[in-house]
């Protein structure tokens, strides 16, 4: 069976149309055709606009992580730094605070040692100390000194208070140390069941 054969009755029907219904067909066939071919190009040029797109996010988010590194690199040294800080355990802080005093010309009244608190994977111990008239200078030198010692140490508190004299000063000052705990075997078990069981 030959084309022509099974285009027969197809061009018999479009003879049997009148000029009108012919010119239809044909405008038919003209959207057909312009459909078959326009809409892949469409969906292609669709396609390739949206990769572009998805391309250009792409290079501003390696644009910010190139911008980012210095920062990242400071921070990773920083985390570092806190990390060898925290390995230095503060000796006891009352003795520690007396020492830093006496460097500084001061003399401390009271020392009192506040309750250790748990926070997290470290152990926070307190001590209070009490310096009566005293110069304010001596004391921010000694608050300096203890805030850039080589241990993880903070000043958490910090009252003052005028003396009668009114060059000198009471002044109360907290410390803190943080101690970073050792992980326990059974924490650690603990954390990997956890993660195990999700």
């Amino acid at each position: 069976m030959a084309i022509s054969d099974v285009l027969k009755p197809a061009r018999d029907a479009y003879e049997d149309l009148t000029e009108r219904e012919r010119r239809l067909v044909m405008l038919l066939g003209v959207v057909l055709v312009a459909i078959i071919v326009l809409l892949p190009i469409f969906f292609m040029t669709t396609e390739v606009a949206d990769m572009e797109t998805e391309n250009e996010e792409l290079r501003a988010v390696m644009r910010e992580i190139e911008q980012a590194r210095p920062r990242l690199a400071r921070i990773a040294a920083e985390n570092e730094a806190n990390n060898e800080r925290y390995a230095n355990r503060a000796p006891a802080l009352g003795g520690f605070v007396e020492q830093r005093a006496q460097a500084h010309g001061l003399a401390l009244r009271e020392i009192n040692d506040q309750p250790e608190l748990a926070l997290g994977n470290y152990m926070r111990r307190g001590v209070r100390v009490r310096i009566p008239d005293v110069g304010i200078d001596p004391v921010l030198d000694m608050l300096r000194d203890i805030d850039r010692s080589e241990y993880p140490v903070a000043v958490s508190r910090l009252q003052i208070d005028r003396y009668r004299d009114a060059g000198n000063f009471n002044i109360e000052v907290g410390v803190s140390a943080y101690d970073k705990q050792a992980r326990r075997a059974g924490d650690a078990d603990g954390a990997r069941t956890g993660a195990g069981s999700n």
